[in-house]
């Protein structure tokens, strides 16, 4: 086997034994401009895209994101929770979470791309 065949033949495999990982970040405030460089920055993660959900909880009052308001890429899944502070956004997008790995990580954050 060629080299760069071997390779993306053991990715493929090492891909198959990865786990679903479900990445919460809660969201609080008006300006989402921190919030889309997070999202932008998970959506060019190293790890396969179709094994990361990413789940962003509106963490204000009010909802102020919706669907629109976040960049393109993915599907990102939106929810709300009212009650004040990040843990109660936390355990709300646990809630809503499909992995068996659960990460966080917040809004104002830029996750490295390993």
């Amino acid at each position: 086997m060629q080299g760069d065949a071997l390779a993306n033949l053991t990715a493929t495999i090492q891909c198959q034994s990865w786990p679903l990982v479900s990445v919460v970040v809660p969201f609080y405030g008006v300006g989402i401009d921190q919030l889309c460089i997070c999202l932008a920055a998970l959506n060019d993660q190293s790890y396969p895209v179709d094994l990361a959900e990413i789940i962003v909880v509106d963490n204000n009052a009010s909802a102020i994101l919706s669907a629109d308001s976040l960049p393109a890429g993915r599907p990102w899944r939106l929810a709300h929770q009212p009650k004040a502070g990040s843990y109660a956004a936390r355990n709300v997008g646990i809630s809503l979470a499909k992995g068996k790995v659960i990460a966080f990580t917040d809004a104002d954050c830029r996750p490295d791309k390993d």
